[in-house]
């Protein structure tokens, strides 16, 4: 079988690579959904953005953002 293969060729059992494979696919798919397409002035506009200090309200809300556990931590 073609995943027997594949998992024998990387030193895993077939459970492991599935594993391994369904990660790096749920990871492409969240970096697919967050890629953000923009001309350069769109762009630049967004890095200015990004380098200018936080107002008020955006420190509350990086406040309770850094507050909250991320559902995919164990921790």
């Amino acid at each position: 079988m073609l995943i027997d293969q594949a998992a024998e060729l990387v030193g895993t059992n077939r459970s492991q690579f599935m594993m391994a494979s369904a990660l790096k696919e749920a990871k492409n798919i969240l970096l697919d959904q967050s890629t953000i397409y923009a001309d350069a002035k769109t762009f630049q506009k967004i890095m200015d953005w990004m380098d200018a200090v936080p107002t008020p309200s955006e420190e509350e809300g990086m406040d309770r953002l850094r507050q909250v556990k991320a559902p995919w931590r164990r921790d």
